[in-house]
């Protein structure tokens, strides 16, 4: 069975205490369909071959599945989320699906107005205490608690850990994120994977010579010559609102876009990018995508090496624009233009 069919049994199923058993069954497996993220999670829906399979439409029908289902209350709140951001301009990618996910959203948004008990929530970091929040059974809202990286690394135990405690002494349900931000010290930073990969090559143009990479992991550039950068993106699951970031080494200067056709060489058809935007600046390269599919992506753009001495190109990085601890980032490079 297609996911979709599985959403319209257990929607015909809920509320049925003959089929309890059967209802704890199908959330049991859409859990386990469930793909993690670093900002969300959403149950992975993807028929390729399925006739006028919609992937907006069956993730309306399993959030109203999950709803009438009394699903656990963090995989029905997943999956509304993911359903909301993978619209484009405001709406979803056909009629069909622009109408599921509006009645599915309205069950959603209808059981999760009503007025919950009241929270009475604290929040330490070691024996700290950092913030709190309080709201009535009617009222809604969100509080922010943020904590310089010093108050953690003072709360760290004699293992390295920080702990951080959160409580809620009321009645009603409380949503909560952590979250770490950070700079990396150490200017050659390494590759970073959160759900995205990110790999850059720097490739010749003109000649085989003119750009190689020496032993010592250096990038070695001809004065004068064209280069190729290559980038690479690999992401598990579908992304939206990415944004890929590339910063140029202050020895190259762009020349132009080079992302127009599969392969090298003018071929017998033409494949749409990933991209929907993208500009290239004195600075860095930029594409971005309101939804990026699950795969390998390539976007390549041209340069040349106009200045003699050697450098170093900060990490390409990707990610979403509006979850950015859903981001990947390549190695830093030193280039060598001579």
């Amino acid at each position: 069975l297609t996911l979709e069919a599985v959403g319209w049994l257990l929607f015909a199923l809920a509320g049925d205490s003959g089929a309890a058993g059967t209802v704890r069954e199908i959330i049991r497996f859409l859990g386990d369909r469930t793909v993690a993220a670093a900002s969300a999670a959403a149950i992975d829906s993807r028929y390729r071959c399925a006739l006028h399979h919609a992937e907006g439409r069956t993730a309306a029908v399993l959030l109203e599945a999950l709803i009438a289902a009394e699903a656990p209350s963090g995989l029905i709140a997943e999956q509304a989320q993911r359903l909301l951001a993978h619209r484009v301009a405001g709406r979803w990618a056909a009629p069909q699906e622009n109408v599921w996910a509006l009645l599915a959203l309205r069950r959603y948004f209808g059981a999760a107005d009503a007025p919950p008990p009241a929270v009475d929530a604290q929040v330490w970091i070691g024996d700290r205490a950092a913030g709190s929040v309080a709201l009535s059974g009617g009222a809604a809202g969100a509080t922010r608690i943020e904590a310089p990286l010093t108050e953690l690394r003072a709360a760290q135990t004699g293992a390295g850990e920080a702990p951080v405690v959160v409580r809620n002494a009321g009645e009603g349900p409380l949503h909560y994120r952590l979250g770490l931000r950070c700079t990396p010290a150490e200017p050659l930073a390494g590759p970073a994977n959160e759900d995205i990969a990110v790999v850059r090559n720097y490739e010749p143009v003109d000649a085989g010579g003119d750009v190689h990479r020496g032993r010592d992991g250096a990038w070695r550039v001809r004065r004068g010559s064209r280069v190729r950068v290559r980038l690479t993106l690999t992401v598990p699951d579908r992304l939206v609102h990415v944004v890929l970031i590339d910063p140029l080494p202050a020895g190259l200067e762009p020349l132009g876009l080079a992302h127009l056709y599969r392969g090298e060489h003018a071929p017998g058809w033409w494949e749409p990018p990933w991209f929907e935007h993208q500009s290239l600046c004195e600075e860095y390269a930029e594409a971005t995508a309101s939804v990026l599919p699950a795969g390998v992506h390539e976007y390549r753009y041209l340069a040349r090496a106009a200045t003699r001495g050697a450098y170093v190109a900060p990490p390409a990085t990707a990610e979403e624009r509006y979850a950015p601890q859903t981001f990947g980032q390549s190695a830093a490079d030193r280039l060598v233009v001579a």
